[in-house]
């Protein structure tokens, strides 16, 4: 029993010591001594002109305790800072709208508790034209011009973000084939650009129980008009994280509500 007692003694009497060591380092902490050196900025090197502040895009340098920090957009694209309330060294900016590709310039200026104010660290940030689509528009059903291997309906889906729509059963296909997704739905999402253009940046689908793992890529164009979506896209079977082996190659006209198109009917399977 004594045993224990010393120990819980000596513990916080060691607590203690250590407590004042650190206030007493921190008391006497030369801050004249440190000379403040930008070495990077981390963040989007390629962002998007959207001028929309409620996405802005994050930048930020390694925070210095007691520095305190200045960011400045320049260039020809521009744009808005916000601050970090808590860490001054990250920067949240929303660069000016631009339909056309340009560039912008951002810089960091750290000033130390001490007084010394650093060399100002400047990165380039390519910026792409941004033109926007009203997304609600969008959402809603389509019959498509491959059914069997995407869905009879092809429904879209709005999400959060700008220019961005959620497509459900591109890769139909594979539910006809027996399989089931064990994670993921199979659902991918759509990006819509300048000049009435879409993408299907590559990304995971889901996994099934065959088991294997799905992933898609493809691109195409829009009728702002009629909304009717051209798309030419791939699915993908071991996809690892951006890539896998192309599998079924598919191109499709999707007709927003539309008169169901007749077509003959396509079963892709690896099995």
């Amino acid at each position: 029993m004594k045993t224990k007692q010393y120990f819980w003694i000596i513990l916080i009497i060691s607590s203690l010591a250590i407590s004042l060591s650190s206030c007493k380092e921190e008391d006497v902490y030369d801050y004249d001594s440190i000379e403040p050196i930008i070495f990077d900025i981390t963040g989007d090197m390629v962002a998007t002109a959207h001028g929309n502040e409620a996405y802005p895009f994050t930048y930020s340098v390694p925070q210095r305790g007691g520095s305190s920090y200045v960011w400045i957009v320049g260039g020809k694209g521009g744009g808005e800072v916000v601050q970090d309330e808590t860490y001054p060294s990250i920067a949240y900016i929303t660069f000016n709208h631009s339909s056309v590709p340009t560039s912008a310039v951002v810089t960091v200026i750290e000033t130390t508790c001490g007084g010394k104010v650093s060399e100002p660290f400047s990165k380039e940030i390519e910026l792409l034209g941004f033109c926007p689509y009203n997304m609600g528009e969008y959402v809603g059903n389509y019959y498509g011009t491959q059914p069997g291997d995407h869905a009879p309906l092809v429904k879209f889906e709005a999400v959060d973000g700008l220019n961005i729509i959620r497509a459900y059963d591109l890769a139909y296909f594979i539910n006809l084939g027996g399989e089931e997704w064990t994670e993921g739905d199979g659902s991918c999402l759509i990006e819509f650009g300048c000049g009435d253009i879409v993408t299907i940046p590559p990304q995971w689908i889901g996994d099934s129980n065959y088991p294997d793992s799905y992933g898609i890529y493809g691109n195409g164009t829009v009728d702002p008009e009629t909304k009717k979506i051209s798309l030419d896209y791939v699915i993908c079977y071991g996809w690892k994280g951006s890539s896998g082996v192309d599998y079924a190659e598919i191109s499709t006209v999707l007709t927003k509500d539309g008169k169901k198109l007749s077509s003959n009917v396509i079963t892709n399977s690896k099995h």
